[in-house]
């Protein structure tokens, strides 16, 4: 439903319980991203994707979830272009634009590869709302 199970904002060094086996499997993929960073010298940065939507006001007013998990747009280009520019060798962080009552902490993105979420969900309500 888009709340944190642990009724705060969930950091990407907890490890995270998968309940399914494409949370597994996304899981397995950070790991094999260390392994090459740590063997191979690649750099590998790793992004928990939240809710990315082609047209995100029809699709935020009747889904609350979609409100807290949001990767606006254009958040989205630029969590990408931070990542892909930055310096850092390994990492794994939460792409989700600053909404309210997100999950997910986007502390270590906004630190380590200097994301600067824009636009999040309210912005997005209340600017279509005004502009009827």
């Amino acid at each position: 439903n888009g709340h944190s199970a642990l009724e705060r904002e969930i950091e990407v060094n907890e490890y995270p319980a998968s309940d399914s086996a494409y949370a597994a499997m996304k899981l397995c993929a950070e790991q094999f991203g260390r392994l090459f960073s740590t063997h191979f010298q690649m750099s590998v940065i790793c992004l928990r994707i939240g809710t990315v939507l082609p047209n995100e006001y029809e699709t935020l007013l009747p889904h609350h979830r979609a409100r807290r998990t949001l990767l606006s747009r254009i958040d989205a280009v630029d969590i990408f272009t931070k990542a892909i520019e930055s310096s850092v060798q390994y990492g794994v962080y939460y792409a989700v634009s600053d909404n309210p009552e997100k999950p997910w902490s986007i502390q270590g993105a906004v630190r380590e590869l200097g994301y600067t979420p824009t636009v999040n969900s309210d912005n997005i309500l209340s600017w279509r709302n005004a502009h009827k």
